[in-house]
């Protein structure tokens, strides 16, 4: 017996299965043949939006170069993401792109070591170690990457703030390290007393470093870890100290300003 809103209608075991699958077949043969309808359009737009997204990729990375396009730069390192060739081709012009001029300007939160000895001024890598005429250099080469702000490597007063020079040369530092005289890159050049002696930083420019910035002035009270200035693009800090003091960290160190641990004693 089949049920049916009428009643029951007496039907035999074949006429069910047939009716059943008749009824399956009415119910499933229309959202078939939409989807029938709709698989060609469908991969065509699917084809479509894939050829057009390898045609925009492929004209970011032709424009940009030999240089990281902007689908990859967010994934590299400072390094890989901003080239220093590309670097200098915008020092060259003053035109930097405004992401690799936020991450140069950065201004991060220095903690002050415990101990109490004098602190590297700059961050870079402590490329030169030298003594001349008593006294002893200390010569930082900064570079594309680093961070570009200077500190007070301690307590002391400032002496005086000296612009020198009147050229632009470009390399580590040994070459224009030790140059006294008008003929050496432009700097500025601070100098503190201490308790350690006199000292001297300058903050020397390079080709592709044109601008300096100094945060203190002459006579000013200064304490260690205290914003000293900038440079702005690749450089080089030398920090002239008395011969009497020892230095610790070793040549080919990377120094981090306001941090590493520049001279903790005196010779004996």
């Amino acid at each position: 017996m089949l049920k049916t809103p009428d009643g029951l209608i007496p039907v035999s075991d074949g006429h069910l299965i047939r009716t059943i699958h008749e009824h399956h077949d009415d119910n499933s043969s229309e959202p078939r043949r939409i989807l029938t309808a709709m698989k060609p359009r469908t991969v065509l737009t699917l084809q479509v939006t894939l050829l057009l997204i390898c045609a925009g990729l492929v004209l970011q990375f032709a424009s940009s170069f030999p240089y990281p396009g902007p689908v990859v730069r967010p994934f590299l390192g400072p390094k890989e993401r901003w080239p220093e060739q590309q670097i200098r081709a915008w020092a060259k012009n003053s035109q930097f792109r405004s992401d690799f001029w936020e991450f140069f300007t950065r201004d991060p939160v220095r903690t002050l070591p415990s101990d109490a000895g004098m602190l590297a001024p700059a961050d870079g890598l402590f490329r030169f170690h030298e003594w001349r005429d008593g006294t002893q250099y200390v010569v930082i080469a900064l570079s594309f990457w680093d961070v570009h702000f200077q500190w007070c490597p301690c307590d002391g007063e400032v002496l005086s703030i000296e612009d020198r020079g009147d050229t632009f040369m470009d390399g580590e530092g040994k070459a224009f390290a030790y140059l006294h005289e008008k003929v050496c890159p432009v700097q500025k050049i601070i100098t503190l007393q201490t308790a350690w002696g006199t000292i001297r930083i300058r903050l020397i420019t390079s080709i592709s470093a044109r601008r300096l910035k100094v945060f203190v002035t002459k006579g000013q009270k200064v304490k260690r870890g205290q914003k000293l200035g900038q440079i702005l693009a690749g450089s080089t800090v030398v920090v002239e100290l008395p011969s009497d003091l020892r230095v610790l960290p070793a040549v080919n160190t990377r120094m981090v300003g306001s941090e590493t641990v520049l001279v903790r004693e005196k010779v004996r």
